[in-house]
Order: C-alpha cells, then sequence, then structure tokens
C-alpha cells in the first residue's frame, strides 16, 4: 500500500474512533441537547427566585405574579418562559415569605454546572415543582 493511502485509512479510523468516544461519554446530541434545556431552565428558574427575592426585600410582600418581572428594568435579565414552549414558569405563593416555581423537564437532573453538588435543583423528567422560602440576602445556593 501506498504511504498516503495507509495515512488516510489510520486518519479515518481515528477520526471515527474519536466520534465513538464522544458519543459514549456525552451521549447521542439530541440527549446533550434536553440536558443543556433543563440547564438552561434551572438557570431561568435561579433568576426568578433571586428577582422574587429582591421584590421581597424590597416590598416586604412577595409579587402576586411573575408579570411584575417584565415592568422593572432590573429584572430584564430574567426569562420567565420556557425556552422551548415559550410557556410561562408556573409561580405560585404558598406563604407569606414562600412560593414554588414549576416547569417541566425534558431529562433527569442533578445539580447545575455552578453547584453540582446542591441536591436542591434535582428533578426527574415532566413537571417538577421547587419549593422557596423568600431571602433576606442572597443565597449561594440558588
Amino acid at each position: 500500500m501506498k504511504p498516503q493511502t495507509l495515512f488516510v485509512a489510520g486518519a479515518t479510523v481515528a477520526v471515527v474512533a474519536v466520534i465513538a468516544v464522544g458519543l459514549v461519554l456525552n451521549g447521542p446530541p439530541a440527549e446533550v441537547r434536553r440536558q443543556r434545556l433543563d440547564e438552561q431552565r434551572i438557570a431561568h428558574l435561579t433568576a426568578i427566585s433571586h428577582a422574587v427575592d429582591a421584590i421581597w426585600r424590597a416590598d416586604r410582600r412577595l409579587p402576586e405574579n411573575l408579570d411584575v418581572l417584565g415592568h422593572d428594568a432590573r429584572f430584564r435579565y430574567v426569562r420567565p418562559r420556557d425556552p422551548v414552549t415559550g410557556e410561562a414558569y408556573e409561580y405560585r405563593v404558598t406563604g407569606a415569605q414562600s412560593y414554588e416555581l414549576c416547569a417541566n423537564f425534558d431529562t433527569t437532573g442533578t445539580g447545575t454546572d455552578s453547584a453540582p453538588d446542591v441536591p436542591f435543583w434535582n428533578h426527574g423528567p415532566g413537571r417538577h415543582c421547587f419549593m422557596f422560602t423568600a431571602q433576606p440576602a442572597e443565597s449561594p445556593l440558588r
């Protein structure tokens, strides 16, 4: 065989091996995309919880709904809607200082990239609600 043919064959085998290892380690592209979307949902819920906490600190009351976030320039970074469906995340006041946020997830998630060992954000596929208590100061766990 010619050296060029051997090089092309070897390079092809190497590329196929790298792709196979990538699929084994990361999963199929569609699954990775679903995981990334769930991570984005958690990031949205985290930002919403920080905004609700800020409102509680300022007013000593929880907002009735998340519409207030769209009317306050301080919260322009907050995304109160699912990145795929465009549906608003569920928000419900459960007490004077407590509330829940709900979202629909595609995968099982454990923690977040910034806090991978915090079990608070654990969820399975489907609808999951997280319970919050408005915090007087920023909480490092959310």
